[in-house]
């Protein structure tokens, strides 16, 4: 899974993950199963967890089937930078993840 649009400490805030707009160089959080291409390998299902706006992806590969649910909590009332909360469990075998995380504060500039 990628996160490819974030803006911190406000969703009005300048962006720190900004691949959205098409440019790798604008930075982003990838998460799954190790692939031998540059690419992630696309999740094998998505779906969200119950009536909440937790997103679960699900990849089934040739070792074992990993699975990554992403989700950011509501604030706390005195908290005021947002958290990105990404849970990584493996299913079933051994399945070797690969993060890579690439802020590019401000729009990638």
């Amino acid at each position: 899974g990628s996160l490819d649009w974030a803006c911190f400490p406000r969703f009005d805030s300048a962006s720190a993950f900004a691949e959205l707009l098409g440019d790798e160089t604008h930075g982003s959080w990838q998460l799954g199963p190790l692939s031998h291409s540059s690419a992630p390998a696309p999740a094998t299902h998505r779906r969200y967890v119950g009536d909440s706006l937790a997103l679960e992806s699900t990849w089934v590969t040739t070792d074992g089937t990993l699975q990554i649910t992403d989700a950011m909590p509501p604030a706390e009332h005195d908290a005021h930078i947002p958290h990105v909360v990404r849970i990584v469990k493996a299913v079933s075998g051994r399945v070797t993840v690969r993060s890579c995380l690439r802020p590019r504060f401000d729009y990638g500039l």
